[in-house]
């Protein structure tokens, strides 16, 4: 893998594979869409996640990314955001959980979970973290983590995109919610065609990771910890003008209105999310050093690179 160094030079730059092109240049990882339009997905729920409760996210933007590949330019619509190890103590490193239990306990957890019930699944995987870690307030993050979900529809929320920072000194640490590309139906390639009708399409959504049926993991973690979510001082309850206009000049009027539209549905469904007055005070792992920073970062930016 090398770097085409046409708009960078002696960038250091980390290469992932798999679906999505991701890429990390001086602290800032990028990722191209693959499956649709991942990119607005994440830019769409971090400006949802502003006016949470939940402290403790990644904050995405709008990007173009050009990159070779197999030798032809490739340019795609994509997002980017600060590295949030860099807001941790040098040394530390993300552990996702299936890597976790792993390391830890020597078990591959999606496989030891497969013949439980949901709510012993739900229970085995926060006693868990609880005994290793001794955190006491698991459930809540996992809880605040599958309400999110739930309302942005992201469908692919799995033992790899949930995890832990592991400190230098042993202890671990709650990582930021990220990886919000698969909400709002943005997989048009597959599952969710820009022609095929919104409603019925919301209908045929599954959920990971405890079991398929969202509101089923929902209700017995809301039963074991209680309700964690709640979304305040929105405007309308809505999308900011600014955000969805953004997404709107850039992807088009179609998956625009598509994001509003399953937004606007989920939120009517989940109202007990918005503006709770007993959850006015009740804010999740609003702890400094796990919070990252909005960043005002140019959208001009176009970066080049080869794999």
């Amino acid at each position: 893998m090398q770097i085409n160094t046409k708009n960078i030079e002696n960038k250091i730059v980390e290469f992932q594979t798999g679906n999505q092109t991701k890429a990390r240049v001086d602290g800032t990882w990028y990722k191209a869409d693959y499956l649709g339009y991942e990119g607005a997905a994440e830019y769409v729920a971090s400006s949802i996640l502003k006016y949470s409760n939940i402290k403790n996210y990644v904050n995405y933007d709008l990007c173009n990314i050009s990159y070779m590949k197999e030798g032809e330019i490739n340019i795609s619509m994509g997002c980017k955001s600060d590295d949030f190890m860099k807001n941790y103590p040098e040394g530390s490193e993300f552990v996702p959980l299936d890597e976790f239990f792993e390391l830890e306990l020597d078990i591959d957890i999606v496989e030891m979970l497969e013949d439980m019930s949901t709510e012993d699944a739900i229970k085995s995987v926060v006693g868990m973290i609880e005994g290793i870690t001794g955190k006491e307030d698991v459930g809540a993050y996992i809880t605040s983590i599958l309400e999110f979900d739930t309302l942005i529809m992201n469908e692919d929320r799995h033992f790899s995109n949930i995890g832990l920072i592991k400190t230098p000194d042993g202890t671990y640490e709650y990582a930021p919610i990220f990886d919000n590309g698969a909400s709002f139906l943005s997989d048009m390639k597959v599952d969710y065609p820009i022609n095929k009708d919104t409603w019925g399409l919301i209908n045929s959504v599954t959920f990971k990771p405890f079991d398929l049926n969202c509101d089923k993991q929902l209700d017995i973690c809301h039963k074991l910890y209680g309700q964690q979510l709640n979304i305040k001082n929105m405007p309308g309850n809505l999308i900011d003008e600014d955000v969805i206009n953004k997404v709107r000049a850039t992807y088009g009027e179609k998956i625009a209105n598509r994001i509003e539209y399953v937004f606007d549905h989920q939120r009517q469904l989940y109202g007990e999310y918005f503006n709770n007055k007993e959850m006015e005070n009740h804010q999740i792992l609003d702890n400094d050093k796990n919070i990252v920073e909005n960043k005002n970062i140019e959208k001009e930016d176009n970066y080049e690179y080869e794999i």
